[in-house]
């Protein structure tokens, strides 16, 4: 079970996003006439999570809009974010045998739930499919699950930023801010892309420039990845690459920024931290993904450290630079053998 700490952060994110009991919308009833023809079942389902109850936000093939939570197979699914539950046979599942929803209408058999994971590491709730005979999910279905559940979560950051928009701005432009979000965010990820990254090294840069402030840039890399996806699937290097930005994530401080800096790689970028400083943290990231496994997949990084201080002898000009840096830093540790931290120096 998750921490009562987590789950409070958990239950404060799904307040943050402001979705229990609104009203139907479009955008995620098109999610589940979509999910509804890929699988061929009768029950799709967008569901919210809460302590007491859940919530479907989007149904079909459901009359009711909630049901209490010892009632939902959701709430296993949220348990492990980075895999999606499936219950060929609830009759036969200790968990669900002598669940209401098993033993009479809707007579639930089958289930298959995606986690709707935030950004920043909260699954909310699940996309998912449900049938009243036994049934299997192909891992072809798996990955059309998890696509659509990350477009339910796009559709929730765009929701949660209009409406910050609105508050503060007391005005909305939310065709444009939609669009701008989407292209900013890596969908399989969750987390900024390289376009966002190099909109916020611009600022980082000249922020620190202004200030005279130091500041260090990380460039990471998930050693042997091709060698992942060769052997396990892509499937499983998808959720290898999940589990690294999550890591990442929950390890760095509210205002560090890390981006998906595409394939395999990914960028950190730390204001206001000295060379030493930022060391640490690379071997603190790169520590705390040694201990990590996907399966049996033993995953590491390897990271290049490159550090501005406007100094007299530093003659970086733009945060290009710093990248250029950081890059030569992070081949320099892949060849010393990979699952290593290098300065730039």
């Amino acid at each position: 079970m998750q921490s009562l700490i987590h789950e409070t952060e958990r239950l404060a994110a799904i307040e943050r996003y402001d979705l229990m009991d609104t009203l139907a919308d479009q955008a995620y009833e098109d999610i589940i006439l979509l999910a509804s023809q890929i699988f061929k079942m009768p029950i799709v389902l967008i569901t919210l999570v809460e302590k007491e109850r859940q919530w479907f936000k989007a149904k079909m093939g459901l009359e009711i809009d909630q049901t209490p939570i010892d009632q939902s197979f959701c709430a296993h699914a949220i348990l492990n974010q980075t895999e999606v539950m499936s219950v060929n046979d609830a009759t036969k599942d200790s968990r669900f045998s002598n669940n209401p929803m098993v033993l009479g209408e809707p007579n639930i058999r089958f289930y298959a739930g995606a986690p709707l994971v935030t950004p920043d590491g909260y699954a909310l709730g699940t996309l998912c499919v449900i049938d009243q005979v036994p049934n299997k999910i192909e891992t072809a279905q798996v990955e059309a699950l998890r696509a659509l559940s990350r477009l339910v979560i796009s559709q929730f950051e765009m929701r949660r930023m209009a409406k910050e928009l609105q508050n503060s701005e007391g005005f909305l432009f939310q065709a444009n801010v939609n669009l701008e979000q989407l292209i900013l965010i890596d969908p399989l990820t969750n987390i900024p892309n390289r376009r966002a990254l190099e909109k916020r090294s611009e600022e980082e840069f000249s922020r620190a420039s202004r200030n005279q402030a130091p500041i260090s840039m990380l460039m990471i890399d998930v050693d042997n990845f091709k060698s992942v996806n060769d052997q396990f699937g892509h499937a499983k290097g998808d959720i290898v690459l999940q589990q690294v930005a999550s890591k990442i994530r929950s390890t760095l401080r509210p205002h560090d920024f890390v981006a998906r800096y595409g394939g395999e790689e990914f960028c950190v970028i730390l204001p206001d931290i000295g060379r030493f400083a930022a060391m640490k943290v690379a071997e603190r990231l790169r520590s705390i993904i040694s201990a990590t496994k996907v399966g049996n997949i033993q995953v590491t990084i390897s990271l290049g450290v490159a550090t501005q201080t406007f100094e007299a002898n530093d003659h970086l000009t733009s945060w290009s630079d710093l990248q250029h840096r950081a890059d030569q830093a992070l081949y320099h540790a892949k060849s010393l053998g990979r699952n290593q931290s290098v300065d730039s120096i």
